[in-house]
């Protein structure tokens, strides 16, 4: 079975009771609130950018959409928890829950690689938690990497190689947490993008990033 469509993993789309014309729909959504363009709103501390159903018909002519039926697959998607709905001022404001939308209630504690190795190496090993990667690599140049130095030019890398909408939703947050001898810890949101529909390229990203900041006599060319 392919594993995502629009970027996300078809059995959390199924565990969510979402369709695929509703992926779609999130889909651009998502692309739409991460484009800079949209009207947003901070409430209760989330992000809610107003959208309107005419917008909608307009731009997903493919759905063949009425304000009855991108109702009815707004109510869908509130009760799957993936969105929340505002109205304020007769504007229909929504807020994307995007631990709903990339993680099923079984994966949200869960690494998505448990069995991978946990013992530094001399090659980095990436290990995908919800919200985090661990990259576990023993290398006595790690401690003296500025944290804020590897995440810009982490950032820089991924904006080249992935789609505008994986980086909006991933690396551009990036936040370092913790950088020891042996291992780098990251705050990355929706990491299970990366895991599921770019993992080769974001390996690819990382060992860039090294051959960029370490020095050319320590330089990487592959992940274990």
């Amino acid at each position: 079975m392919r594993t995502c469509i629009f970027n996300f993993d078809q059995k959390v789309l199924l565990s969510r009771g979402i369709n695929v014309s509703e992926a779609l729909l999130l889909d651009y959504l998502l692309v739409f609130f991460s484009s800079g363009n949209a009207k947003a709103l901070n409430i209760g501390g989330k992000r809610f950018c107003w959208i309107s159903y005419s917008k909608i018909t307009q731009d997903l002519p493919i759905l063949k959409p009425n304000p009855k039926k991108i109702q009815r697959m707004m109510l869908n998607l509130e009760k799957s928890g993936v969105i929340i709905r505002q109205q304020i001022k007769k504007q229909m404001y929504i807020h994307i829950n995007e631990l709903y939308l990339f993680y099923s209630d079984q994966d949200l504690n869960i690494p998505f690689n448990p069995t991978e190795t946990e013992e530094p190496t001399h090659k980095p090993a990436l290990k995908f938690f919800k919200e985090k990667v661990k990259i576990i690599y023993k290398h006595s140049y790690i401690k003296h990497i500025v944290p804020s130095l590897f995440c810009t030019v982490l950032k820089q890398i991924a904006k080249e190689m992935l789609t505008n909408l994986q980086y909006a939703l991933t690396v551009k947050n990036v936040v370092p947490i913790n950088f020891s001898e042996n291992s780098i810890v990251l705050k990355i949101p929706t990491t299970s993008i990366l895991y599921y529909s770019c993992k080769h390229k974001f390996e690819d990203i990382i060992i860039k990033t090294f051959q960029k900041i370490l020095p050319p006599d320590n330089n990487i060319n592959s992940i274990t």
